[in-house]
Order: structure tokens, then sequence, then C-alpha cells
């Protein structure tokens, strides 16, 4: 037999546990036990009863039973105090307390697609699709007009609609605009995709299917063409037709005008158009100029889309491995991914193939996909933008403006005009009147994991010259701590003189300041660096433990 619970799958059979399709390492008698367990749900099991059931023909202890359980429970990721699956009944024994479902004979472990996902955190959007749908059902078209950023979930957004159109009765085809596709493209897709729906198509639009439309040159013939394809679109709308156009930022201006066409139409067609895009990402310079003519039109609405916040994340982790997560993890992933469903979503499936129940921060970004998510997030931007973004990984979460210059050896207008590209991308936000900050530190914890050991030494040496050279008399102890980290970092180059005054500097003014956790701080981190000494150092040693004690 099989039994699944939650993101878990026991094969009986074959001896394997699974968890998100993953194998997980169980020793022999923790799976008995977890089998023996399953097979009666919601049943206590005394103490006794698991040792015959377990451990049939052998004499042991109850402790055998104790040591195993606590094998049981490190590979499933729980612990006794914080129990998901199985329940210590005090002076009893124990009980599956988790939902568990029999799987059939030659059932295939099931995947959830995209599109069968639940949509999270959209109830707004939607309700003003289905505005737009009841208008038009009434002979008035609407434009719905979806910006965010990137991995924000615009085209997850499109099918989801789509497919409840479809769920409805009504007709919905989703468009991607890509921008290697020749003028009006989209519209050549539309025309394909509506006659596959059914019905035959108008002539217009059969010419553009077939590949007819050669010229747009001539702005009489361009603009007769246009309202010929309108209106052969429109009496396809005998009941409301949704078209969704997805990626609009990278269509061409002929596509984006004869979608301004269409949009003038909707004040008499039973439409409802869609389309997605990112600001700052288009690839015709006069997107923008196409889009506020868009907008103007009393039938359109504009509506970012933003990241998700904590409830939606927890409702997000638990329709995909079937928990709400630990509140630890969960603010991990708030952390990390500031709700951007994209990289969530790949946080995820490392967290579902992960037997800690709170797995470190380099576990949950060390994947591949991770890697590769933020990688296709960065593809656009120029190859200056990413070096900059990538030295600005070294300083953290946020950095300033002079410093990075200093380390890029670059002038700070240069390194401006670098980072311009980052704003726009949003990768990064205004942070103060002189620094940044990562708009997801996701981001920044992969770049920074991207550096060789050698590069990263480096880096954290140009830092610290650059921060100790704005060091002075008014330094607070954070500033003087931060030239600290960086010399600290970098001390595996052999430079623990500097990381040890440094620290001791830091910790000392953080004790004037009456900052003692702080103290402690820079001094447990100043230890560190003793690991790469030559020679003992029981002078700064004990100074740093000083301040170590003084926190206790």
């Amino acid at each position: 037999m099989r039994y699944r619970f939650g993101p878990f799958e026991l094969d009986a059979k074959n001896f394997a546990l699974t968890r998100g399709g993953a194998r997980i390492a169980i020793q022999p008698k923790a799976f008995d036990l977890l089998l023996r367990l399953v097979e009666r749900p919601n049943v206590v099991l005394t103490k006794a009863e698991l040792i015959e059931l377990v451990w049939p023909d052998v004499a042991v202890t109850k402790d055998s039973l104790t040591q195993t359980m606590m094998t049981l429970r490190s590979a499933i990721g729980e612990d006794a105090e914080d129990a998901r699956y199985i329940e210590t009944v005090r002076g009893r024994g124990y009980r599956f307390q988790a939902k568990v479902t029999v799987i059939g004979e030659g059932e295939p472990r099931r995947s959830p697609t995209p599109r069968s996902l639940p949509l999270i955190g959209r109830t707004d959007i939607l309700a003003l699709v289905a505005e737009g749908v009841a208008r038009s059902d009434g002979g008035r078209g609407s434009f719905l007009l979806l910006s965010g950023d990137r991995g924000v979930g615009k085209t997850f957004l499109l099918h989801a609609i789509a497919e409840h159109a479809h769920e409805e009765g009504r007709k919905a085809i989703v468009v991607r605009c890509t921008a290697e596709s020749p003028a009006l493209w989209p519209f050549v897709v539309l025309g394909r995709e509506l006659r596959q729906l059914g019905g035959d198509l108008g002539p217009t639009l059969t010419e553009l299917v077939g590949g007819a439309v050669t010229t747009l040159e001539d702005p009489r013939a361009r603009f007769t063409l246009f309202e010929r394809i309108v209106e052969e679109i429109a009496e396809h709308a005998q009941r409301t037709l949704v078209i969704a156009f997805d990626d609009l930022h990278l269509v061409t201006a002929e596509t984006s005008a004869l979608l301004g066409a269409l949009a003038q139409r909707l004040g008499h067609a039973p439409l409802v158009l869609l389309a997605t895009y990112r600001s700052g990402a288009a690839v015709d310079p006069n997107f923008d100029a196409a889009l506020g003519a868009l907008t103007r039109e009393p039938q359109t609405r504009i509506v970012r889309l933003t990241s998700f916040t904590e409830d939606e994340i927890a409702s997000f982790v638990e329709s995909r491995t079937g928990e709400r997560p630990r509140a630890a993890v969960l603010r991990k992933l708030v952390e990390k991914t500031g709700g951007n469903p994209r990289f969530l979503a790949n946080m995820v499936q490392t967290l579902d193939r992960s037997a800690s129940p709170e797995p470190a921060t380099s576990t949950l970004i060390g994947g591949d996909g991770m890697r590769e998510s933020i990688i296709h997030h960065l593809a656009a931007l120029p190859e200056g933008t990413t070096q900059a973004l990538l030295a600005a990984s070294v300083f953290g979460k946020t950095f300033q403006t002079t410093p990075l210059a200093a380390v890029l050896d670059l002038t700070n207008e240069a390194l401006l005009v670098a980072l311009d590209a980052a704003e726009s991308a949003s990768v990064i936000a205004r942070n103060g009147a002189s620094g940044y900050r990562f708009t997801y530190p996701l981001i920044r914890d992969v770049l920074y994991r991207r550096h060789s050991a050698s590069e990263r030494v480096r880096l954290h040496k140009r830092a610290a010259a650059a921060l100790e050279s704005r060091i002075d008399a008014s330094s607070s102890h954070g500033d003087v701590g931060e030239v600290a980290r960086h010399l600290v970092e970098a001390a595996a180059a052999g430079d623990v003189d500097g990381a040890l005054d440094w620290s001791l500097r830091a910790a000392v003014l953080a004790k004037s300041a009456d900052d003692a956790p702080a103290a402690a701080r820079y001094a447990e981190r100043g230890l560190t660096a003793l690991a790469f000494a030559r020679r003992p150092d029981a002078r700064r040693r004990a100074l740093l433990e000083g301040y170590l004690a003084k926190r206790k």
C-alpha cells in the first residue's frame, strides 16, 4: 500500500518515503514505526503495542522505541514540542494525527499544474474582471491593464482568468507577446485562436493570418485595415469574448496602434480585453505614449499587481505543500522573497524537498531553480549594471553610493548611470538620499554567492578601505562595526590584526553607548577572525571574550 500525508508519500511495498517526489533517507526501524502509525491514523497506539509491531521477535526496552521515534521525527522534520504528524499521548503512547490518504495500486503521484493551483491574493482583480464581463454581456466592453514587476504573477493571473471564463462557457484567448515577433503578430495568433474556437474568420483576418498583409506604411490604408480587423474581431464576440495579451511591453508600434483601435470599439462590443506589461521594459520607445493613449479610453482601467502579503505567502505555501509554514520559516520567506510569487515558488520547491523543519537560508536559495530564476530576472540588465550589483551584494541588503563607487573604481556619476537600469527594473530602490536597497533580499543573497572565495575576500577588503576613509571621531559604533565586518570577512587573506583591532574598537564604542548586545556581537564576530591567525593572540582574545561575558 501507499499512503499520502501532507507533502509526504509512504510506499510500504518499496520501503520508500518521499517528500515532493524526492526520496528521504530513513532508518529501517524508523520506517517501520511510521508505517504502523500511518496504517491506523487517529488511533492511540501504546508503547507496548508499537514495540510488538516494530520488534516482533526481539526483546527491546522502551528506550529503543524512544530513540527510534526521535530518528523518525528528524526524518519528517518535526519535534515532539511542535508535532504536526505524531502526537505524544502522555503516559500512553503515540497517535498519528494528520490526514492520511490511501493511494490505490497504479495511481500516479499527483503534482498540481500551475493553472490548477488556487489563485492567491487577487480577489480585487477578479472582481474587476467579473464587473467587466457583466458590462460586456450588456454590449459594452472593458479593458483592464495589469502592470507589475517581473515574477509578480501576471501570466499566471491571465491564465487563471481565461480558465474561469472557459468554465462559464465563454470564449477566452491568451496571446503571449514576444520581442522577436513581426508587426501585428499577436493579432495573427489571435486570429488563429479565434478560428480554432469555431466560426469563419472575416476576409481581412483571414488575410492577416495567412500573411497576405505586407505593408503598413500608408496611413490611410493602415487605418482601413485596422478598422476591418477590429470589426471582424467584434463579430466573434456574440457572447462575451475575453482576450488577454501577455507582456504587452514587447510589442511593436503597429500592434499597439491596432490594440488602441480595438479599445476604441469597446463602447459597442461585448469584449473584455486584458493586457499585462512591465514599466520601463518596453521594446518600442513610443510604448509609453501608446500606453497613455490606451488609458485615456473611458473603458480602460489600470491596476498594479503587488507582491504577496504575509498571510498570502502562508496561503501560497499551504496550497503547494499541503501545510501551513512554521512561523520561523514564514518570516524567512517574507524577508527573502518580499512576497514575489516567482521567487516564492522556487523557494517553496526547495522547502518541500528539505527534511529540515527550518532550513537554512543557504539551503533555500541554493537550488538550481532559484539561481536560474535570479539569472533570468537580471538577464535584461546591461553588463555594467550586473557587475555593479555583484559588488553591491558584498555590502548587504543596503549600500551607499560613494563606497560602492570606490570599490568599483568608478565616479559616483558613472555608478548612478549603471544603477539606473537596476532601479528601473525594480531590482533596487532608493534608500535615503545617498543609498539603495535590494528590493528582494533574495537577489542579493544569490549574487553574493556567485563570487568565488578569493573574489569575495578581495571585495570585502576594498569595501573596508572605502568605509574606513569615511570614519572620524564622530562615527558611531555601527559605522566602525561595518568596517570590522568587512575586515573579518577578508581575514582569510591574512589581515587578522586589522579585523581584531576594528572589532575591539567597535565593541568599545558600543559599550560607551551602553549597547552591550552590540558590543558582544562585534566581539563574537572578531573572534571568528582568530581562526586565520598564524600565532595565538591571548591578549586580544581575552579582551574580546570580556565583551561576551558582559552580554551574559
